[in-house]
């Protein structure tokens, strides 16, 4: 995810070059009143008041909204595509979620993949045994047509229970399921689907077809460094779209990518807010860099020929003077006057 191309600039602007800024603007040369007298030309601009505020740096970052515990969904079907699930669509179990040339795939919970065949013994032939076969029988028993034992071996019963649950899905009354027909899923479900592998008519011949989340959504960014001590991160509404500002919390240290940025993965709290997997959000890192301080902005300091700064005051009933100040931090729109200045001064935004 790239930087947003935003309006908010980040720290580059240092006092340091704020001052080397208003003095190429030449804001002021010699000549002009000393400190503290009424300044010979009245600005022509705009007047602002300095207020008690905190000065904050903001930099906004494209995010996406992906699943913090992504598991893959595969299948050993093989043909062309004719149904699948969509991003955004939940998955539960039992759900027909695939179908390749028409025939239906299913999903069921448990850890095991579908490895092979899990049917019915022939007469007379040994059951298959193993915690696939569990697996199903878990399965089959929270769907209620399984009310054996579950102890892992492939049962006749087992068989009808799987021909029963097939018949009433529409697959058929086969006493189980063909690699193809079943896909085991981590988890108890239900699942949601954040990306699609393999679309509607395209050719497929196995392997990975969806990734879905069975747990929380996050955000994900790709910062421009490490996060400062004491930033923040917020999710912000896009202009026009309304909506509310959602806080979000690392989950964990940022990493290093190969394109030198810093990926970060971003929790909302429970319950805040609807986030889609697979969409794309605005997301902003701040950083108080000064608390209840006075503050003005950035196009009212003035340079002087000796390199100090000052401001174009008047105070309620006063006349327009020279103020001189002293700077503190800046978030590139406004800056902290730490001296030479009181709250409720109006001060000059133009030359």
């Amino acid at each position: 995810m790239s930087r947003t191309p935003a309006v908010r600039t980040r720290r580059a602007l240092q006092v340091a070059g704020l001052v080397l800024g208003v003095l190429v603007a030449g804001c002021s040369t010699e000549g002009g009143a000393p400190a503290g007298q009424a300044s010979a030309e009245a600005p022509s601009g705009g007047w602002t008041a300095a207020e008690v505020s905190d000065v904050t740096e903001v930099a906004p970052y494209d995010g996406s909204v992906v699943a913090r515990n992504a598991l893959v969904l595969s299948s050993s079907a093989a043909g062309t595509v004719t149904r699948g699930a969509a991003v955004g669509e939940t998955l539960h179990p039992g759900q027909l979620w695939l179908h390749v040339d028409e025939k239906p795939v299913t999903v069921a919970p448990g850890a095991i993949p579908m490895y092979r065949d899990l049917l019915a013994p022939p007469p007379g032939g040994p059951p298959l045994k193993g915690d696939d076969v569990r697996q199903l029988q878990q399965f089959l028993t929270a769907e209620g047509e399984f009310a054996g034992s579950v102890n892992g071996a492939f049962s006749d019963s087992l068989g009808r229970a799987a021909a029963r649950w097939r018949d009433r899905h529409g697959m058929g009354d086969t006493p189980g399921f063909a690699r193809a027909e079943l896909a085991f899923l981590a988890g108890p479900g239900p699942w949601t689907v954040t990306e699609v592998t393999v679309g509607v008519g395209e050719a497929f011949s196995g392997g990975e077809v969806l990734t879905v989340s069975s747990g929380d959504l996050a955000v994900t960014v790709e910062l421009d460094g490490t996060p400062p001590d004491g930033a923040v991160f917020a999710l912000v509404p896009v202009a026009g779209a309304g909506g509310e500002e959602v806080p979000l919390t690392p989950t964990g240290a940022a990493t290093l990518t190969p394109e030198n940025k810093y990926a970060l993965q971003l929790a909302p709290p429970p319950g805040a807010g609807a986030l889609t997997a697979g969409t794309s959000v605005i997301v902003e890192q701040r950083v108080v860099l000064a608390t209840g301080v006075v503050t003005v902005p950035v196009a009212a300091v003035r340079v002087d020929a000796a390199g100090d700064t000052y401001v174009e005051c008047r105070g309620p009933g006063a006349g327009q003077e020279r103020c001189p100040v002293a700077l503190g931090p800046t978030n590139g729109t406004d800056v902290a006057v730490t001296e030479g200045l009181s709250a409720g001064t109006e001060v000059a935004t133009t030359p």
